[in-house]
C-alpha cells in the first residue's frame, strides 16, 4: 500500500474544488490481487479550500500510525493547514 497527497492536477479523477485543477488529495494505493492487474485507489481526504488547499509535502507517520502533512494554502486564514489522517491498517511487507 502507498500513502500520498498529492494535488488533483496529478490524479486521473479530478475533484470537487472549484479551483482550476482542483485543490488536492491524500490518498492510498493498494496493490492487485493475486491475478489481477489494477491498483486500487482509496481517497482519505479530499481537500476543499477550508480544510487546506494543495497538498505541499511528504506524509508523516506518529508512533500510532496516524499520518501528518501540510497545505500550501486554504484553512481559516488562508496560510495552509497541518492535517492529521487517522492510522490506517498497514499490510504485512514481505521483503523482495
Amino acid at each position: 500500500m502507498t500513502l500520498t497527497a498529492r494535488s488533483t492536477a496529478q490524479r486521473a479523477n479530478g475533484g470537487a474544488c472549484s479551483l482550476s485543477g482542483g485543490c488536492g488529495v491524500a490518498f492510498k494505493l493498494t496493490p492487485p490481487a493475486a491475478g489481477q492487474t489494477s491498483w486500487k485507489e482509496t481517497v482519505l481526504v479530499d481537500f476543499s479550500g477550508a480544510n487546506g488547499i494543495y497538498p505541499d509535502a511528504g506524509l508523516i507517520f506518529d508512533a500510532k500510525g496516524a499520518l501528518y502533512g501540510t497545505t500550501y494554502s486554504g484553512g481559516s486564514a488562508s496560510g495552509g493547514t497541518v492535517f492529521e489522517l487517522p492510522a490506517v491498517e498497514m499490510p504485512a511487507c514481505t521483503p523482495t
